[in-house]
C-alpha cells in the first residue's frame, strides 16, 4: 500500500467531520436578556418562552435564510447591572446578530446606549417606560407603547365618571415611575387633582405611615382613589396586604398590571377586585395565530395565560419580527436590519404591526380593565356596551 494512503484517508475523514459540523456562519445567533428569576420572573418567564416557542418553530420550518436559529438566553433579574454584563457577554464573546430585552425598564435604559455604540439591534418585548423614545434614529425598538397613552386611556375613563381625585403611590424604579408620572399628567390634564403623592424605596417593606395618610384624606373626600404602581406583584402585595389590614378602602383603586395582578387577587382574597388600570388591547379570542400559541403554551408548560396578554403577544412574535427583517436583507448586517425594521409591517399574535420614527409601535389600542372574578381584566365598554378602546393616531 502507498505510504501516502493513510495520511489521504485520513486528511478525507478529518474534511469530513469539518463539512458536518455547522460552523458559526451556519446558525443565527439571537440574544435573550430578560427576568427569569425574582420577582419580575412573573411576566420575564411566560416571555421567555414564548419566545423559544417562536423561535423552535422557525426551526422547524427550515430556520432563516436555510440557517438554525440559536437563542442564547441571559437572566438579568430586572437589574441593569446584570443587563449589562448579559450584554457584553452577548455581543463580545457569543456574537449574537440581535437581541431580544430586556423586559424590565430599568434594563431597557441601560442596554440602549450600549446597542447603539456597537451597532447591535435591540428589540425590546415588555419595556413601556416613556424615556426610551428619546433615543430616537438608533438601533433600540420596542414591541409596546410608551406608558403615557395606557394612562390617557384610564384617565379619560374616570374623569367621565366625574372621579377626579386620587392619591398616588409608586415605587422608585423605571417602570412603576413612569406608569405613574403619565398617569398624573394624562388625569391632571383632563381636570383630575393629585392630593397626595409618594414614593416608596424598592426595598421599602413598611407603608403603613402613607396609609395612615389616605384614611385622614377620605374623610374629607369620599371619592378619594388611590393609585399604586409597582415593578413586580411582590411589591404590589404588601402595599395592598397592609391597606386591607388597616381597613381603608379606596372609592377606587387603580394602578397597573404588576400590583393589580390575578396573584394578588388570590392572595388577598379578592380585596383588590373592581380595580382598574389602562394597557395594550389584544383579542386573543379573535387573532387564531395568537390562540394557537396560547394553546400550544399551555400543553407545554401545563398554565393557561390569562394576563399581560399583549405583553405575550409581543413575545411571540419577536423572534418572527427579527425575521423578517433579516430575510428582507438576506442576512443580518445591522444597518440594513434596522432600516428593515423602520419600514416594515407586520402581522401575527399582537395583529398588524410597524414601528414608528422612535422605534415605538406606531398602531395600537389601549383598553382600560377592571378586575373581575379571580383577578381577570374585563375590558370597560360604553353605554353601548361597545368596548372602550384608544387608538394611536398613526
Amino acid at each position: 500500500m502507498n505510504m501516502r494512503t493513510p495520511w489521504l484517508i485520513l486528511a478525507l475523514l478529518l474534511i469530513a467531520a469539518c463539512a458536518s459540523k455547522p460552523s458559526e456562519s451556519d446558525a443565527i445567533k439571537i440574544g435573550f436578556i430578560g427576568a427569569l428569576t425574582g420577582g419580575a420572573a412573573q411576566y420575564g418567564l411566560p416571555g421567555y418562552r414564548l419566545e423559544q416557542m417562536a423561535i423552535d418553530e422557525i426551526n422547524a420550518q427550515g430556520g432563516i435564510l436555510g440557517k438554525r436559529v440559536e437563542f442564547i438566553v441571559e437572566d438579568d433579574s430586572c437589574d441593569p447591572k446584570k443587563a449589562m454584563s448579559a450584554f457584553y457577554k452577548l455581543v463580545e464573546a457569543n456574537k449574537v446578530d440581535a437581541i431580544i430585552g430586556a423586559h424590565c425598564s430599568s434594563s431597557t435604559l441601560a442596554l440602549a446606549p450600549l446597542a447603539n455604540e456597537n451597532k447591535k439591534v435591540l428589540l425590546a418585548v415588555m419595556t413601556s417606560t416613556n424615556d426610551l423614545s428619546k433615543f430616537g434614529d438608533d438601533f433600540v425598538f420596542r414591541m409596546t407603547p410608551p406608558s403615557k397613552y395606557w394612562s390617557e386611556g384610564l384617565a379619560n375613563v374616570l374623569v367621565n365618571q366625574d372621579l377626579k381625585e386620587v392619591v398616588l403611590f409608586y415605587f422608585l424604579q423605571d417602570y412603576p415611575k413612569g406608569a405613574a408620572e403619565s398617569f398624573k399628567q394624562a388625569f391632571e390634564k383632563k381636570g383630575g387633582e393629585t392630593l397626595l403623592e409618594e414614593a416608596f424605596d424598592p426595598e421599602d417593606k413598611d407603608f403603613r405611615t402613607s396609609l395612615l395618610k389616605v384614611q385622614e384624606l377620605q374623610k374629607q373626600h369620599p371619592k378619594l382613589m388611590v393609585y399604586i404602581a409597582a415593578q413586580s406583584s411582590d411589591q404590589g402585595y404588601l402595599f395592598l396586604k397592609q391597606m386591607k389590614e388597616l381597613g381603608i378602602q379606596p372609592y377606587k383603586l387603580l394602578g397597573e398590571n404588576a400590583a393589580l395582578s390575578p396573584q394578588n387577587y388570590q392572595l388577598t382574597g379578592g380585596f383588590i377586585e373592581g380595580a382598574m388600570y389602562g394597557f395594550p388591547y389584544v383579542d386573543e379570542k379573535q387573532n387564531t395565530f395568537f390562540s394557537k400559541a396560547l394553546q400550544k403554551y399551555k400543553e407545554t408548560y401545563g398554565e393557561e395565560l390569562n394576563w399581560m396578554m399583549n405583553h405575550f403577544a409581543n413575545a411571540y412574535d419577536s423572534p418572527l419580527v427579527l425575521k423578517q427583517a433579516f430575510e428582507a436583507c438576506q442576512g443580518t448586517e445591522p444597518n440594513c436590519v434596522r432600516a428593515q425594521l423602520k419600514s416594515l409591517t407586520y402581522s401575527g399574535a399582537s395583529g398588524s404591526f410597524r414601528f414608528d420614527e422612535n422605534g415605538d409601535p406606531a398602531k395600537f389600542q389601549i383598553g382600560v380593565a377592571v378586575l373581575g372574578d379571580k383577578g381577570l381584566p374585563v375590558w370597560s365598554k360604553d353605554d353601548q356596551g361597545q368596548m372602550l378602546l384608544f387608538s394611536s393616531a398613526s
